[in-house]
């Protein structure tokens, strides 16, 4: 399992690539799971419900996310306090769709877990990049990097 901290806008974005791949009953039931449609073709589907960890069929992702979760707020954080899920769903994206910059309300941390993904990439997105956030300057940047940029894309695999 490798577990990489990347520092972006001065967020601790705590990623892993597990080796570990999900069951094919896992995948047959996220495939069979009930999907939201939608009026725009590059929006993924997403699920209708919005619990959908609490199915036995799962457990083992779940137990994979809260493993990482754990390791993220006793190793990464260092902090004591005690977190659960409030919300979990699943999504259905194929080649040509994205989702549209969003926010999670009222959470404290994100995870998303690929199930199944050919090489793809997370975007991360700030309103400006940390040096413009009490500064307000034109830079002339050299090369984009974690500090300067208000933008930030992870591979995924």
């Amino acid at each position: 399992m490798k577990k990489n901290i990347l520092l972006f806008g001065g967020n601790p974005i705590f990623f892993v690539q597990n080796n570990e791949l999900p069951k094919e009953k896992e995948l047959i039931f996220l495939r069979k799971t009930k999907f939201i449609k939608s009026d725009s073709k590059t929006d993924p589907k997403l699920s209708k419900e919005s619990h959908i960890l609490k199915h036995k069929q799962l457990k083992n992702i779940k137990k994979i996310l809260l493993n990482n979760f754990n390791d993220y707020w006793n190793n990464v954080l260092e902090i004591n306090n005690k977190f659960y899920i409030c919300n979990s769903w699943s999504t259905l994206q194929k080649k040509g769709e994205f989702h549209p910059c969003h926010l999670h309300a009222n959470h404290i941390f994100s995870a998303v877990y690929y199930a199944k993904v050919e090489k793809t990439s997370l975007i991360f997105h700030l309103e400006r990049s940390k040096l413009n956030d009490n500064f307000h300057f034109r830079y002339d940047l050299i090369k984009d990097n974690v500090f300067n940029s208000y933008s930030w894309r992870v591979e995924v695999n």
